[in-house]
């Protein structure tokens, strides 16, 4: 981001032409810092006595971070809460939520090992009939055709 290196925050006129995202970022500018080269994000719990550094994920890099907290070793495919948890103690960047939920939501491993969604059928019932043609049965369909 533009001033960061000069540790000099760009003027309203200045972000005027950029992306929603790094607007986002400028607002933050008080909680950022650029620590051996990598922007962090300071983040403080609401009474101030707890503070955490949180690296920002480049927006190409974000799916890496992603296959590795969900699909990698350490992620062993948990669900969007625990996924969510682990990359909140470490990343930030804006809008992160979506993308996570979205990743999960379309994982080959986690759709395949959930399955199809079942529908319930009703109870099939057997009836007994004493005769040939005691019981008959006929499917409606209505009008077909021109």
């Amino acid at each position: 981001m533009y001033g960061l290196e000069v540790n000099r925050r760009p003027s309203k006129e200045q972000m005027a032409a950029e992306s929603p995202n790094a607007k986002t970022y400028w607002a933050h500018w008080n909680s950022l810092e650029l620590i051996s080269g990598c922007l962090h994000r300071v983040w403080e719990n609401e009474d101030g006595q707890c503070s955490q550094k949180l690296m920002v994920v480049p927006k190409l890099r974000i799916p890496h971070v992603l296959k590795e907290f969900h699909n990698g070793p350490s992620g062993g495919h948990r669900g969007i809460t625990k996924t969510m948890e682990k990359i909140k103690q470490l990343f930030y960047w804006v809008g992160w939520r979506q993308p996570v939920a979205e990743w999960i939501a379309n994982c080959t491993e986690c759709i395949t090992a959930k399955g199809p969604k079942s529908r319930s059928h009703g109870k099939v019932k057997q009836y007994n009939a004493g005769a040939p043609f005691e019981r008959v049965a006929m499917d409606v369909a209505g009008l077909t055709g021109p």
